[in-house]
């Protein structure tokens, strides 16, 4: 039974997060071609994309956490 659960929270979290990244990804794309660019992604802005996501997935997972 518990095995089960797992795969079902496994389940619901892969497309939960593939969702939002591709809302993310359709929304930021919409944005650069409203205002006439090409999105520049340089080594800075993904390690503070990478940082910010970590923070969030952090306080996700705290709002599980057993008091």
């Amino acid at each position: 039974m518990a095995r089960e659960g797992r795969t079902v929270w496994l389940a619901a979290g892969a497309l939960i997060g593939a969702l939002l990244g591709l809302g993310v990804a359709y929304t930021l794309w919409q944005q650069y071609e409203e205002q006439g660019r090409k999105p520049q992604l340089d080594a800075r802005r993904g390690l503070r994309l990478a940082l910010t996501l970590l923070q969030s997935v952090r306080k996700v997972t705290s709002l599980f956490e057993a008091e």
